[in-house]
């Protein structure tokens, strides 16, 4: 009796359709400490993000200003993982700014490297 159920038990969960065998998922919200809830994370809250990462107090009070130089999408199949961005001193002037890492699921900004 026992063998005969298990391959009737394998069968029914081979049939059943996937959204009865997936688990729910919570909608994935960016960390707060990123940008505020409802955010739209854009291309130029991207840049803005970037900049910020790359200001200190010294640049501020200097009032040093960044351009972005370049950029570059990464992304792996049809999903976006987030763009690294060129940021140089925004009057042509030699050193400053820097290379950051902006992730377009948390819109966190990491700096990747600084130039001298």
């Amino acid at each position: 009796m026992r063998t005969a159920l298990i391959p009737l038990a394998v069968t029914g969960i081979l049939l059943a359709p996937p959204s009865l065998l997936a688990q729910a998922r919570p909608a994935h919200t960016p960390p707060s400490w990123c940008t505020e809830p409802g955010r739209n994370v854009d291309s130029t809250f991207l840049i803005k993000q970037a900049t910020a990462a790359l200001t200190d107090s010294v640049t501020k009070r200097l009032g040093i200003v960044f351009r972005v130089d370049d950029f570059q999408l990464i992304k792996t199949a049809s999903l976006e993982q987030g763009v690294i961005i060129s940021l140089v001193v925004g009057p042509i002037v030699r050193g400053g700014g820097g290379l950051v890492w902006v992730d377009t699921e948390t819109a966190c900004a990491t700096v990747l490297k600084r130039y001298e």
